[in-house]
This record gives structure tokens, sequence and C-alpha cells, in this order.
């Protein structure tokens, strides 16, 4: 026959084995979810940096979408024709392009 002591002590083994197991249980479970959850905030953060992205994209078109038909304009004004085809070329005449396009 079994005494209470031999019993108590198996069951005691049998709950710490239970206890483990159920540890490394919930601890792989816990890596899992943890590593889907990293690849879905990765996704997100990939998707999020896109748009971001596009936005920023299209107002930098935006910006210069207005100067796209400068060098037309200039060309068809012969003042301007002449003042870059001169070979004296100075910070003036510069200012003086920008002030006549104002």
């Amino acid at each position: 026959m079994i005494n209470g002591a031999a019993v108590s002590q198996n069951y005691f083994r049998l709950s710490a084995l239970n206890a483990l197991a159920g540890l490394m249980l919930c601890g792989a479970g816990a890596v899992f979810v943890g590593g889907m959850a990293s690849d879905l905030q990765a996704s997100r953060l990939g998707t999020v940096a896109q748009e971001i992205l596009n936005v920023q994209a299209e107002a930098l078109n935006g910006s210069l979408d207005k100067y796209r038909m400068l060098p037309v304009i200039l060309g068809h004004r012969p003042d301007m024709a002449t003042l870059y085809a001169a070979a004296g070329w100075t910070s003036a005449m510069s200012w003086q392009v920008v002030e006549s396009i104002r």
C-alpha cells in the first residue's frame, strides 16, 4: 500500500510538472503572439511611411509645377531672350528678371 506521504509527494511532482508545462506553453505563446504583433506593427509603419512620402511628393510636385511654364513664357519675350543671350550676365540682371516676372 502507498502511504499518504508518497501520494502527497507524487501529487506535488505532477502539479509541479503541470505548472512547468503550463509556463512553457504560455512563454511559447507569448513569443508567437509577440512576433505576430511585431510583424503587424512593421507593416502598419511601412504603410504610414508610404502615405507620408506620397503626401510630401505631391506637395513638392505642386510647388514645382508653378515654375514649369516659366521657360516657355520667358522664351516668348524678346527682351528676356536678349538678356539671356548677353555675354555679361550679372546679378543685377538676375534681379531684373525676377522683378519683371513679378
